[in-house]
Protein backbone atom coordinates (compact mmCIF):
# COMPACT_ATOMS: atom_id res chain seq x y z
CA UNK A 1 0.00 0.00 0.00
CA UNK A 2 1.62 3.46 -1.05
CA UNK A 3 0.97 6.27 1.52
CA UNK A 4 1.53 10.05 1.04
CA UNK A 5 4.56 11.32 1.93
CA UNK A 6 5.40 13.88 4.19
CA UNK A 7 5.83 16.98 1.70
CA UNK A 8 2.68 16.19 -0.29
CA UNK A 9 0.38 16.11 3.35
CA UNK A 10 2.04 19.22 4.03
CA UNK A 11 2.04 20.93 0.74
CA UNK A 12 -1.78 19.48 0.82
CA UNK A 13 -2.31 20.87 3.51
CA UNK A 14 -1.01 24.88 2.52
CA UNK A 15 -2.98 24.62 -0.31
CA UNK A 16 -6.34 23.60 1.65
CA UNK A 17 -5.30 26.45 4.10
CA UNK A 18 -4.85 28.83 0.89
CA UNK A 19 -7.67 28.45 -0.55
CA UNK A 20 -9.57 28.86 3.10
CA UNK A 21 -8.16 32.01 2.82
CA UNK A 22 -8.97 33.13 -0.28
CA UNK A 23 -12.50 31.97 0.27
CA UNK A 24 -12.79 33.97 3.59
CA UNK A 25 -11.51 37.27 1.38
CA UNK A 26 -13.71 36.70 -1.47
CA UNK A 27 -16.56 36.12 0.78
CA UNK A 28 -15.91 39.20 2.54
CA UNK A 29 -15.60 40.94 -0.79
CA UNK A 30 -19.26 40.07 -1.83
CA UNK A 31 -20.61 40.83 0.90
CA UNK A 32 -19.59 44.51 0.51
CA UNK A 33 -20.11 44.50 -3.13
CA UNK A 34 -23.98 43.01 -2.14
CA UNK A 35 -24.31 45.96 1.02
CA UNK A 36 -23.75 48.57 -1.35
CA UNK A 37 -25.73 47.57 -4.15
CA UNK A 38 -28.24 47.09 -1.76
CA UNK A 39 -28.26 50.94 -0.76
CA UNK A 40 -27.62 51.92 -4.25
CA UNK A 41 -30.92 50.07 -5.00
CA UNK A 42 -33.09 52.00 -3.21
CA UNK A 43 -31.60 55.40 -3.32
CA UNK A 44 -32.82 58.30 -5.98
CA UNK A 45 -29.65 59.66 -7.73
CA UNK A 46 -30.52 62.68 -9.47
CA UNK A 47 -26.65 63.23 -10.62
CA UNK A 48 -25.67 59.85 -11.11
CA UNK A 49 -22.75 59.90 -9.18
CA UNK A 50 -23.21 55.96 -8.00
CA UNK A 51 -24.10 55.30 -11.82
CA UNK A 52 -20.45 53.49 -11.80
CA UNK A 53 -21.67 51.05 -8.86
CA UNK A 54 -22.26 48.06 -10.70
CA UNK A 55 -20.43 44.26 -10.82
CA UNK A 56 -18.42 45.10 -14.17
CA UNK A 57 -15.85 46.97 -11.70
CA UNK A 58 -14.34 46.10 -7.97
CA UNK A 59 -16.28 48.22 -5.23
CA UNK A 60 -12.94 49.32 -4.38
CA UNK A 61 -12.92 51.80 -7.64
CA UNK A 62 -16.80 52.95 -6.84
CA UNK A 63 -17.09 56.81 -6.42
CA UNK A 64 -16.97 57.63 -2.74
CA UNK A 65 -15.72 54.19 -1.52
CA UNK A 66 -12.30 53.68 -0.17
CA UNK A 67 -10.98 50.15 0.97
CA UNK A 68 -8.19 48.60 2.94
CA UNK A 69 -5.26 48.72 1.16
CA UNK A 70 -5.20 44.88 0.56
CA UNK A 71 -8.34 46.36 -1.92
CA UNK A 72 -11.21 44.15 0.22
CA UNK A 73 -13.34 45.63 2.96
CA UNK A 74 -14.39 48.88 2.51
CA UNK A 75 -13.02 51.66 5.32
CA UNK A 76 -15.29 54.61 4.36
CA UNK A 77 -18.24 55.96 2.53
CA UNK A 78 -18.45 59.53 2.14
CA UNK A 79 -21.37 60.80 -0.53
CA UNK A 80 -21.96 64.24 1.25
CA UNK A 81 -23.85 66.40 -0.76
CA UNK A 82 -24.82 64.73 -3.63
CA UNK A 83 -28.49 65.09 -3.66
CA UNK A 84 -29.11 61.44 -2.91
CA UNK A 85 -32.70 60.69 -1.65
CA UNK A 86 -34.08 57.77 -0.24
CA UNK A 87 -33.46 55.37 2.88
CA UNK A 88 -30.48 54.05 4.32
CA UNK A 89 -30.66 50.44 3.54
CA UNK A 90 -29.61 48.46 6.69
CA UNK A 91 -27.67 46.10 4.62
CA UNK A 92 -25.04 48.58 5.15
CA UNK A 93 -24.50 47.46 8.44
CA UNK A 94 -22.47 43.76 6.92
CA UNK A 95 -19.72 46.36 5.75
CA UNK A 96 -17.96 45.16 9.30
CA UNK A 97 -14.83 47.58 8.56
CA UNK A 98 -16.56 51.02 8.37
CA UNK A 99 -14.41 53.49 9.89
CA UNK A 100 -16.37 56.45 8.19
CA UNK A 101 -19.58 56.84 6.80
CA UNK A 102 -20.37 60.35 5.70
CA UNK A 103 -23.98 60.61 3.91
CA UNK A 104 -24.58 64.52 4.92
CA UNK A 105 -26.16 67.37 3.53
CA UNK A 106 -28.67 65.30 1.21
CA UNK A 107 -32.25 64.33 1.34
CA UNK A 108 -31.94 61.09 3.30
CA UNK A 109 -35.32 59.78 5.25
CA UNK A 110 -37.10 57.23 7.07
CA UNK A 111 -35.49 55.62 10.41
CA UNK A 112 -32.13 54.67 11.08
CA UNK A 113 -31.93 50.57 10.60
CA UNK A 114 -28.60 49.85 11.07
CA UNK A 115 -27.16 47.27 13.26
CA UNK A 116 -24.59 49.11 14.86
CA UNK A 117 -23.52 46.12 16.41
CA UNK A 118 -22.04 44.85 13.46
CA UNK A 119 -19.85 48.19 12.77
CA UNK A 120 -18.12 47.88 16.27
CA UNK A 121 -15.18 49.90 14.40
CA UNK A 122 -16.80 52.93 13.13
CA UNK A 123 -15.40 56.08 14.21
CA UNK A 124 -16.94 58.83 12.62
CA UNK A 125 -20.98 58.74 11.43
CA UNK A 126 -22.18 61.77 9.88
CA UNK A 127 -25.75 62.07 8.53
CA UNK A 128 -26.24 65.48 9.27
CA UNK A 129 -28.73 67.65 7.89
CA UNK A 130 -31.03 65.09 5.89
CA UNK A 131 -34.97 64.23 6.95
CA UNK A 132 -33.91 61.09 9.05
CA UNK A 133 -36.69 60.34 11.86
CA UNK A 134 -37.19 57.90 14.83
CA UNK A 135 -34.89 57.34 17.11
CA UNK A 136 -31.54 57.36 18.02
CA UNK A 137 -30.70 54.00 17.66
CA UNK A 138 -28.94 52.35 21.45
CA UNK A 139 -27.14 50.15 19.47
CA UNK A 140 -24.76 53.20 18.65
CA UNK A 141 -23.41 52.67 21.60
CA UNK A 142 -21.86 49.31 20.67
CA UNK A 143 -19.84 50.81 18.16
CA UNK A 144 -16.82 51.64 20.70
CA UNK A 145 -14.43 53.34 18.82
CA UNK A 146 -17.28 56.05 17.71
CA UNK A 147 -15.17 59.39 17.80
CA UNK A 148 -17.51 62.09 16.23
CA UNK A 149 -21.38 61.75 15.97
CA UNK A 150 -23.02 64.44 13.59
CA UNK A 151 -26.91 63.95 13.53
CA UNK A 152 -27.82 67.56 13.36
CA UNK A 153 -30.31 69.31 11.80
CA UNK A 154 -32.49 66.38 11.00
CA UNK A 155 -36.29 65.42 12.46
CA UNK A 156 -35.16 63.00 15.16
CA UNK A 157 -37.44 62.14 18.15
CA UNK A 158 -37.01 61.03 22.09
CA UNK A 159 -34.34 60.76 24.20
CA UNK A 160 -30.75 60.84 24.21
CA UNK A 161 -29.74 57.56 25.01
CA UNK A 162 -27.61 57.33 28.21
CA UNK A 163 -25.94 54.56 26.72
CA UNK A 164 -24.06 57.16 24.64
CA UNK A 165 -22.35 58.21 27.94
CA UNK A 166 -20.15 54.39 27.41
CA UNK A 167 -18.43 55.71 24.48
CA UNK A 168 -14.89 56.61 26.00
CA UNK A 169 -13.63 58.21 22.86
CA UNK A 170 -16.41 60.39 21.43
CA UNK A 171 -14.95 63.90 21.23
CA UNK A 172 -17.81 65.21 19.30
CA UNK A 173 -21.66 64.61 19.46
CA UNK A 174 -23.94 66.66 17.59
CA UNK A 175 -27.52 66.32 17.80
CA UNK A 176 -29.22 70.29 17.22
CA UNK A 177 -32.24 71.05 15.49
CA UNK A 178 -33.90 67.57 16.01
CA UNK A 179 -37.08 67.40 17.97
CA UNK A 180 -35.52 65.39 21.32
CA UNK A 181 -36.73 65.54 24.41
CA UNK A 182 -36.41 64.11 27.58
CA UNK A 183 -33.27 64.94 30.28
CA UNK A 184 -30.16 64.62 29.57
CA UNK A 185 -28.50 61.57 31.57
CA UNK A 186 -25.84 62.41 34.23
CA UNK A 187 -23.65 59.74 32.34
CA UNK A 188 -22.98 61.99 30.23
CA UNK A 189 -20.22 63.38 32.05
CA UNK A 190 -18.48 60.13 31.78
CA UNK A 191 -17.19 61.45 28.42
CA UNK A 192 -14.25 63.18 29.53
CA UNK A 193 -12.82 63.24 26.01
CA UNK A 194 -15.53 65.24 24.47
CA UNK A 195 -14.66 68.47 22.67
CA UNK A 196 -18.31 69.51 21.38
CA UNK A 197 -21.45 69.16 23.07
CA UNK A 198 -24.10 70.32 20.65
CA UNK A 199 -27.60 69.60 22.25
CA UNK A 200 -29.20 72.98 20.64
CA UNK A 201 -32.68 73.59 19.37
CA UNK A 202 -34.41 70.46 20.92
CA UNK A 203 -36.89 70.19 23.45
CA UNK A 204 -34.86 69.05 26.42
CA UNK A 205 -36.25 69.60 29.69
CA UNK A 206 -35.14 69.28 33.22
CA UNK A 207 -31.99 70.39 35.09
CA UNK A 208 -29.07 70.82 33.67
CA UNK A 209 -26.89 67.98 34.88
CA UNK A 210 -24.20 68.98 37.62
CA UNK A 211 -21.86 66.17 35.80
CA UNK A 212 -21.35 67.89 32.43
CA UNK A 213 -18.89 69.85 34.86
CA UNK A 214 -16.49 66.69 34.90
CA UNK A 215 -15.82 67.21 30.86
CA UNK A 216 -12.71 69.10 31.21
CA UNK A 217 -11.44 68.74 27.59
CA UNK A 218 -15.12 70.41 26.81
CA UNK A 219 -14.50 73.45 23.96
CA UNK A 220 -18.07 74.06 22.75
CA UNK A 221 -21.36 73.56 25.04
CA UNK A 222 -24.58 74.32 22.83
CA UNK A 223 -27.45 74.06 25.44
CA UNK A 224 -30.09 76.97 23.93
CA UNK A 225 -33.50 77.01 22.44
CA UNK A 226 -34.86 74.26 24.90
CA UNK A 227 -36.93 74.08 27.74
CA UNK A 228 -33.75 73.84 30.33
CA UNK A 229 -35.26 74.76 33.65
CA UNK A 230 -33.25 75.71 37.32
CA UNK A 231 -29.15 77.18 37.12
CA UNK A 232 -26.89 76.55 35.55
CA UNK A 233 -24.81 74.11 37.46
CA UNK A 234 -21.52 76.17 39.14
CA UNK A 235 -19.28 73.11 37.69
CA UNK A 236 -19.96 74.58 34.17
CA UNK A 237 -17.96 77.27 35.47
CA UNK A 238 -14.71 74.80 36.11
CA UNK A 239 -14.46 73.98 32.47
CA UNK A 240 -11.36 76.00 31.51
CA UNK A 241 -11.33 74.70 28.21
CA UNK A 242 -14.60 75.53 27.67
CA UNK A 243 -14.02 78.49 24.48
CA UNK A 244 -18.26 78.88 23.30
CA UNK A 245 -21.39 78.91 25.67
CA UNK A 246 -24.46 79.02 24.21
CA UNK A 247 -27.44 78.45 26.97
CA UNK A 248 -30.49 81.52 25.83
CA UNK A 249 -33.90 80.54 25.04
CA UNK A 250 -34.27 78.56 28.20
CA UNK A 251 -36.15 78.27 31.28
CA UNK A 252 -33.21 79.01 33.65
CA UNK A 253 -33.21 81.50 36.23
CA UNK A 254 -30.13 83.33 37.93
CA UNK A 255 -27.30 85.60 37.24
CA UNK A 256 -24.25 84.55 35.13
CA UNK A 257 -21.31 84.81 38.19
CA UNK A 258 -19.34 87.89 38.21
CA UNK A 259 -15.84 85.93 38.15
CA UNK A 260 -16.84 84.26 35.22
CA UNK A 261 -13.95 85.31 32.89
CA UNK A 262 -11.46 84.48 35.45
CA UNK A 263 -13.29 80.79 35.61
CA UNK A 264 -13.31 80.45 31.94
CA UNK A 265 -10.38 82.36 30.47
CA UNK A 266 -10.65 80.80 27.04
CA UNK A 267 -14.26 81.86 26.60
CA UNK A 268 -14.40 83.40 23.65
CA UNK A 269 -18.80 83.38 22.97
CA UNK A 270 -21.70 83.30 25.75
CA UNK A 271 -24.40 83.98 25.14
Amino acid sequence: MAFPSLWNLRMKNKTEASTNRVGAIDADTDTDTLALLSFKSIVSDSQNVLSGWSLNSSHCTWFGVTCANNGTRVLSLRLAGYGLSGMIHPRLSNLTSLQLLDLSNNSFYGQLQLDFSHLSLLQNINLARNSINGRIPVGLSHCYNLEEIYFEHNQLIGNLPSELGDLPRLRILDVAANNLTGVIAPKFGNLTSLTVLSLARNQFFAKIPNELGHLHNLQRLQLSENQFEGKIPYSIYNISSLIYLSVAENMLVGELPTDMGLALPNLAEVY
